[in-house]
């Protein structure tokens, strides 16, 4: 394990167990620590067991007696990660900002490089204030086998309707050779 930088409360919360040998957090004090750091960084059990080499009982067991230490360091990471958001705000409309003054810039940019970072900055825009959550799909410019189907039974309608009923008849075989 490389150098690990924690905060404060999450080391705290292991050495309040450190009496009892028999738990993890007397027994294996740095490898309890990295685990409910990664568990508030989100990594799942099988990711932290193979940095930590804990088992999955081990870990489960950290988690329980430490869930209070968890919930203040991952709001200690939502804040950070409010932080960071902010700051790319900013960026954002300096960019936004530069991009709207610079009109040949403006000329290369896809409108669609516009228009989905808006529709997600809109959408959890509403999220914070607690409104419906809007849906963005993606969908690739390939029709479905059924709109497929569907637009070759139009075209044929189309022509049924638009034809002229024409009479063939056959020309008899040339006697005359």
């Amino acid at each position: 394990m490389d150098k690990e930088y924690v905060l404060p409360v999450i080391a705290a919360s292991v050495a309040s167990h450190g009496g009892n040998g028999a738990l993890t957090e007397s027994k294996r004090p740095k490898e309890a620590v990295l685990a409910l750091e990664r568990l508030c960084q989100g990594w799942t059990f099988e990711e932290i067991r193979k940095e930590t080499g804990l088992s999955f009982n081990a870990i489960s067991s950290l988690k329980a007696r430490n869930e209070v230490a968890m919930d203040v360091r991952r709001q200690q990471l939502a804040a950070d990660g409010f932080e960071i958001a902010e700051k790319m705000r900013l960026l954002i409309a300096q960019k936004a900002e530069m991009l709207a003054n610079d009109e040949e810039a403006m000329k290369k940019v896809n409108i669609r490089d516009l228009v989905l970072p808006y529709g997600i900055a809109m959408d959890k825009a509403l999220q914070s204030l607690g409104e419906a959550k809007v849906v963005i799909e993606h969908r690739s410019g390939k029709p479905s086998l059924e709109d497929a189907v569907a637009a070759i039974n139009a075209a044929k309608a189309s022509l049924v309707k638009d034809a002229i009923p024409v009479e063939s008849f056959v020309l008899p075989p040339d006697n005359a050779a």
